[in-house]
């Protein structure tokens, strides 16, 4: 697949959502699709020794599942097909019979030949069963879609290879580069795991304000933009420290802010201007006690999975951690 579709292929999309509407199939539809299942889930209920199948074996118990996620590949076979359908999990094959999915409802197995694509999102119902050639998959009773895609998908194999479209468009580098997807996700777990060891230490967390009439906390340039209604000039935070410290001066004795700044500055693949930062403030306490409590934090942060342990010169069995002062 093109990193750059051409005409002939969005009009090609864009002709198979007008067929589904004339036929009476509206390809974005409002109701929401409640499923039972993630896919990781059932790969893991079959892996199971009592409900293991075998090769060309449905499910003799017929747990009804209902899945949705992503078409990421297609094929067909005569009066057979087989999708691949990815979640948030995993991916799981659904296998598609042309004499159990009549599309009443749901699509008949000639729309779903026709008129599905790659990057499709779709749910379905079905039950467990293996192929004959020992393929784990979802034997389809119902498809219905839940979002037809109006652009081609990355391909599967070779990705996107312009790094300065991933960059840009980071949706393309997510469901093209798995790395990619679990680093955000990465991210997400270790801002959380920092967030719930700073309230267990007895910290607050408040927001102070992104636009300022005074810039300061680091030495940077910053953005500056204009408030019409008071008519005056703003400046993008470069640091959120001056008004943690007003907080302090106010009786909060601990606080902290995890949030954006920005500063007007060089850019390259490891300096961006904005980024996320975070500060942290204690009353009566001197450095000491802020070393240990940083330290104390990445411990915390490790020994909660958020991150796998890594190797540092200063670090030491048990996840203790202790800095050279």
């Amino acid at each position: 697949m093109p990193e750059n579709p051409t005409r002939n292929e969005l009009e090609v999309r864009a002709k198979k959502v007008e067929e589904l509407r004339s036929q009476g199939i509206e390809p974005y539809p409002s109701v929401a699709f409640e499923r039972s299942h993630l896919a990781q889930e059932i790969h893991d209920h079959f892996s199971q020794p009592q409900h293991q199948l075998a090769n060309g074996e449905a499910d003799p118990q017929a747990l009804p599942l209902r899945v949705c996620g992503r078409i990421t590949f297609k094929r067909d076979s005569g009066s057979i097909g087989f999708i691949g359908l990815t979640d948030a999990s995993a991916t799981i094959q659904l296998k598609i019979e042309k004499k159990l999915v009549t599309g009443d409802p749901g699509l008949t197995f000639n729309q779903i030949k026709k008129l599905l694509d790659i990057g499709d999102f779709i749910g379905v119902e079905g039950i467990g069963c293996r192929t004959n050639r020992g393929e784990l998959s979802i034997q389809v009773s119902r498809l219905d879609v839940i979002s037809k895609a109006t652009i081609p998908f990355p391909d599967s194999y070779y990705g996107i290879n312009d790094p300065e479209l991933c960059r840009r468009h980071r949706e393309i580098d997510l469901v093209s580069n798995p790395t990619s997807l679990q680093r955000f996700k990465l991210r997400s777990r270790i801002i959380r795991s920092i967030r719930t060891y700073l309230w267990n230490a007895g910290f607050d967390e408040i927001e102070t304000p992104v636009l300022q009439t005074i810039y300061g906390g680091a030495a940077a340039r910053p953005f500056i933009t204009h408030h019409n209604a008071l008519d005056i000039d703003l400046y993008l935070r470069i640091a959120t420290e001056l008004f943690l410290k007003r907080a302090v001066c106010g009786g909060m004795e601990k606080v902290f802010e995890i949030g954006r700044v920005f500063r007007n500055e060089g850019i390259d693949s490891t300096h961006n201007p904005e980024f996320t930062s975070i500060e942290v403030y204690q009353a009566y306490a001197d450095y000491f006690q802020i070393m240990a409590l940083v330290e104390d934090l990445i411990c915390a942060v490790a020994t909660t999975g958020a991150v796998t342990p890594f190797q540092i010169k200063a670090w030491s069995a048990g996840f203790e951690l202790s800095c050279q002062r």
